[in-house]
């Protein structure tokens, strides 16, 4: 019988610090692009991210949500100078535990991914490009910073990254609301998703303006 309270005691315990963890953690969205457009490399898939409780605003704003940090010079600007320097190579050591935690992350993002729209776009060679679009709502923490290059200044492109150290978890209470479905149809043909890294005007990419 001691045995079973105690075991309830650290259920409830862990019940406890993983529901304060979650509510220290943001809500977003995130929005997968899977195209067919190269035939020989197969699907390829490119991710934004929504600030889940933008998305009852006049105006809807997405970022680039960047998933293969690997230096740990790179997460620093990132992390301290708010600058992150795009298609630069630096030597500052690989973050092997980060890049493993990021292909966690990553594995959610698919995982429970939902798709909520379809796209054929008619290319300029005659071809058709079938673009699928997926929502996989989140709760996570990130370190944000205006996207760099060579030779230029910070452009207003918003770029989100998992911080180091945060946890994240499915957000399962966002489509239980019919709404919610609803706020995500958006015009996602307004961008070029491919472009995550490239300049738009305004600090991220506008996708919705009543």
């Amino acid at each position: 019988m001691k045995r079973l309270l105690l075991l309830f005691c650290f259920l409830c315990m862990l019940f406890i610090s993983v529901s304060s963890e979650s509510s220290k953690l943001g809500k977003y969205v995130v929005i997968t692009f899977s195209s067919d457009i190269d035939k020989h490399c197969g699907i390829k898939n490119y991710h934004w991210i929504i600030d889940s409780d933008s998305l009852s605003d006049r105006v809807v704003y997405m970022s680039p949500l960047y998933l293969a940090m690997e230096d740990s010079i790179l997460y620093s600007f990132c992390a301290n100078d708010k600058i992150f320097y795009s298609g630069r190579t630096w030597e500052g050591g690989y973050m092997e535990s980060y890049v493993k935690r990021q292909n966690e992350f990553l594995s959610v993002i698919l995982k429970y991914k939902r798709k909520i729209m379809n796209m054929k776009v008619k290319l300029a060679n005659g071809k058709t490009e079938n673009i699928c679009i997926y929502a996989t709502p989140i709760m996570a923490d990130f370190v944000t910073c205006n996207s760099c290059c060579d030779n230029k200044p910070p452009l207003n492109t918003l770029v989100y990254i998992l911080k180091e150290d945060s946890e994240f978890y499915y957000d399962d209470s966002f489509f239980k609301d019919k709404n919610d479905v609803e706020k995500l149809m958006i015009r996602y043909n307004f961008i070029d998703f491919r472009k995550t890294f490239e300049s738009y005007s305004g600090r991220v990419a506008k996708i919705k303006e009543w």
